[in-house]
């Protein structure tokens, strides 16, 4: 991997700024797919978008990150088409999602739409969800059409919603294979789907 990568809005109409490490392109279309693959214990995805679309493939993508607090992908704003190809792994640290969805005034509110053929292990750090918020922090929207998706609270967080003490906000299960596995920490409040 040559560094994090973050996608946001371009100063020109309906595009996208895509950085990878040190370098930068601007003038993607929203239309077009941007393709990630590769294998990363210390780098990370962002998506920060306010209103716009991106369409993103994970293919054999495998963020499984060892130190710090940090979220293997997050999407802070915006909206996220991903779809799956091959097998693919998204780990946090500190009390990060496996995935952020992000709905909380630090972020800003994210919606995730997961389909393909491939396969997608979320798992969240301390009391973050595999899918959705991170401690203390609420879900956004995340619907999955496809795919063989396993989401993994760590502590109090849901397997796909809120972090430990979020809600769950909106998650809508249209197809694929969805294994939805709460953290352990709580029982009282855990949850496998929904808030924590």
């Amino acid at each position: 991997s040559n560094g994090n990568i973050t996608v946001e809005a371009s100063s020109l109409a309906d595009m996208l700024k895509v950085t990878h490490g040190t370098q930068v392109t601007d003038g993607i279309s929203t239309a077009q797919e941007i393709v990630i693959t590769g294998t990363s214990n210390d780098h990370k995805v962002t998506v920060n978008l306010e209103n716009k679309t991106v369409n993103i493939t994970l293919d054999d993508v495998d963020l499984e990150l060892s130190t710090g607090d940090d979220c293997p992908f997050s999407i802070d704003k915006g909206t996220v088409n991903l779809t799956l190809s091959g097998a693919n792994n998204l780990f946090a640290t500190g009390g990060n999602p496996g995935i952020r969805v992000a709905n909380d005034s630090n972020f800003g509110i994210g919606t995730l739409t997961i389909k393909g053929g491939g396969s997608l292990v979320a798992k969240g750090a301390t009391n973050g969800a595999g899918i959705g918020g991170g401690n203390g922090r609420s879900g956004g929207n995340i619907t999955i059409e496809g795919g063989t998706v396993t989401a993994i609270g760590g502590g109090g967080g849901a397997g796909i919603g809120g972090g430990c003490s979020g809600s769950g906000g909106t998650i809508v299960i249209k197809g694929g294979t969805v294994t939805a596995i709460g953290g352990s920490g709580y029982v009282v409040n855990d949850a496998t789907v929904g808030g924590a």
